[in-house]
């Protein structure tokens, strides 16, 4: 994996989802439809972000997994 290969795949593992608790995460009153019903859901879903990237980054040793959705 070359060097540039290797930090993009850093940054999108860190960067929307992580497993959370059941509790309401901040989809839960965005303004697609579509978002917002798994605003409640098992995952604690994040909208790309500076901060969603952080928070993956500081999530690295947890043992907790990531997923990447992209969708438009």
């Amino acid at each position: 994996m070359t060097s540039f290969t290797a930090k993009m795949a850093h940054m999108l593992i860190a960067a929307i989802v992580m497993a959370g608790s059941a509790a309401a995460n901040e989809l839960s009153e965005h303004d697609s439809p579509y978002l917002a019903m798994h605003g409640d859901g098992p995952v604690a879903w994040h909208t790309w972000s500076a901060e969603a990237l952080e928070k993956g980054r500081g999530m690295r040793n947890c043992n907790k997994g990531r997923l990447i959705t992209l969708r438009r």
